[in-house]
C-alpha cells in the first residue's frame, strides 16, 4: 500500500475530479478532507480506489451520493491524510474512474433541469385531493411521494432518497407538474 505525506492545497486551482484522477493514477492511499464554507467531506482511498465519502460526517447519506454531490464544489481547500483503517459496512463498489463519469454525467443532467429544481428548503405536501390515481404511479415515484409525505423538505427527501439525487429530483418536479404534491407557502 502506498503511503502518501500530508499534501494541501485549493479546489479552486485543482479541482476534484482532477485531484482524484491524480490520485487514482498514482495508486495513494488517505483521507481527502475538504472543505468548502462550513461543508467538509472526507473521501477514503485505498491503493487510489474511492471507498467511502461522507458530507459533514452525516454517515445516513449514501457514500456514492456523498460523492456526487461532492463533485459539485468548486472552492475551497483540500488535506490529503495518512490513510484511515476505517471500514465501512457499505463500501463504494465502482472503480474511481467509473465515480467520476458517473459523477459528470449527473451533474450535466441536473444543469440541464436547474430552472425546475425545488430549493432544499423547499416544504412539499400531498395535494389535497390527488385527482390522479395513486396506481399511475411507478414503484420509484411511490417511493418519493412517501418521502415527501413523510418529510416535506426538498433536502430531507434528497438525503433519504435510496436514487440519485438527479432522479428524485426529476421524481419530485413529475410529482408536482402532475398535482400530486404542491410547494408549501
Amino acid at each position: 500500500m502506498s503511503i502518501t505525506r500530508h499534501m494541501s492545497g485549493s479546489i479552486d486551482e485543482i479541482p476534484i475530479p482532477d485531484l482524484l484522477q491524480l490520485l487514482s493514477t498514482s495508486r495513494k492511499s488517505g483521507v481527502l478532507n475538504i472543505f468548502s464554507g462550513d461543508k467538509e467531506a472526507k473521501i477514503y482511498i485505498r491503493e487510489g480506489k474511492v471507498y467511502y465519502c461522507t458530507i459533514n460526517n452525516n454517515f445516513d447519506l449514501e457514500p456514492t451520493k456523498a460523492f456526487y454531490r461532492l463533485l459539485t464544489w468548486v472552492s475551497g481547500t483540500f488535506d490529503l491524510l495518512p490513510p484511515d483503517e476505517a471500514e465501512f459496512l457499505n463500501e463504494i463498489k465502482e472503480s474511481t474512474e467509473g465515480l467520476l463519469m458517473e459523477g459528470m454525467r449527473i451533474i450535466d443532467e441536473v444543469n440541464r433541469i436547474r430552472n425546475e429544481i425545488p430549493a432544499p428548503e423547499v416544504y412539499f405536501t400531498l395535494a389535497s385531493p390527488i385527482e390522479r390515481p395513486l396506481r399511475d404511479l411507478n414503484d420509484q415515484q411511490l417511493d418519493v411521494l412517501q418521502l415527501v409525505h413523510n418529510l416535506g423538505t426538498v433536502r430531507l427527501i434528497l438525503d433519504r432518497s435510496t436514487f440519485t439525487d438527479l432522479d428524485t429530483y426529476e421524481i419530485m418536479i413529475m410529482l408536482e407538474t402532475s398535482n400530486y404534491v404542491v410547494r408549501m407557502k
